[in-house]
């Protein structure tokens, strides 16, 4: 018994030093990385602070271009727009003209083959990621949650803030009549929402926070007449309030409240023809 209790303190007694030598190889290794990494910061130029920072609180596009991945004819050719505070711009075009990927840019999701892109101050995808661009893709999606949640993006909030992105966009009515209201779980296929209400929720998931900047691709895509006047009417409150706004549609009751009307077409921007609203 003796010397079973012996090997047994033993094996104990020279765990730790197994371990130790176990993930010698791991430490050895990262112990180099470090001292290489140290090595090479060592070695880099000091930050120029005289360079130039990004500093337009709009949406600022300069020299842009971008070709789709397999594809050498670029869809976007050193394309330039600015949108500054308290303006919108509506913008149109053809199918596969590129607007898509301008408002993806825009919106700090995609990042340009050449140039750069700035929106509220900051490089377009540090706003995106510091929560400073309301963006409404042309193909909302939804993920399984309630509906607070979905339009606070999952953050922690008062439901003051929530309620009021809901009624910006027109919608608030409509979820009270929901089963629990805002706590209303949905879904990508959930049939407690039409097509069009889907659109507004995801517009109120734009709106909430009230975001310096506002990017919306096609967002009136699936709504009535009803649903178009409150998309109308939540542009022009943001516009009042102060947010650079960047639309794409080809919508009337929209283009009515653009400051600007502009045209992409072979990957550059022009002013638009009359008349070529839907």
């Amino acid at each position: 018994g003796v010397l079973v209790g012996a090997n047994l303190m033993l094996a104990l007694l020279l765990m730790p030093l197994d371990q130790v030598m176990a993930h010698w190889r791991a430490v050895a290794a990262t112990r180099l990385a470090w001292q290489r990494l140290a090595a090479l910061l060592a070695t880099a130029p000091p930050a120029d602070e005289s360079a130039p920072q990004p500093c337009f609180a709009g949406i600022a596009l300069r020299n842009v271009v971008f070709h789709p991945p397999g594809s050498d004819r670029p869809v976007l050719a050193g394309i330039t727009l600015e949108v500054v505070p308290g303006e919108v711009v509506a913008l149109l075009g053809p199918n596969a003209a590129g607007k898509s990927s301008l408002a993806r840019i825009a919106a700090g999701v995609l990042a340009p083959t050449a140039g750069a892109a700035e929106a509220a101050g900051k490089a377009a995808s540090m706003a995106a990621s510091a929560g400073l661009i309301g963006y409404l893709p042309q193909r909302p999606q939804l993920l399984e949650a309630s509906v607070g949640d979905t339009i606070a993006r999952f953050r922690l909030t008062s439901t003051e803030h929530v309620v009021a992105a809901a009624r910006a966009a027109g919608l608030h009515e409509t979820i009270g009549r929901l089963p629990q209201g805002y706590a209303t779980l949905i879904g990508p296929l959930d049939p407690l929402l039409s097509g069009g209400q889907k659109q507004r929720l995801a517009l109120s998931r734009a709106l909430f926070g009230d975001c310096p900047v506002l990017v919306l691709d096609e967002p009136d895509a699936g709504l009535d007449h009803e649903g178009e006047a409150a998309m109308a009417a939540a542009i022009a409150s943001a516009r009042q309030r102060g947010a650079a706004v960047l639309v794409i549609t080809h919508r009337r009751a929209l283009l009515a409240v653009a400051d600007r009307i502009l045209r992409i077409a072979d990957g550059r921007i022009g002013a638009a023809h009359p008349g070529e609203a839907a």
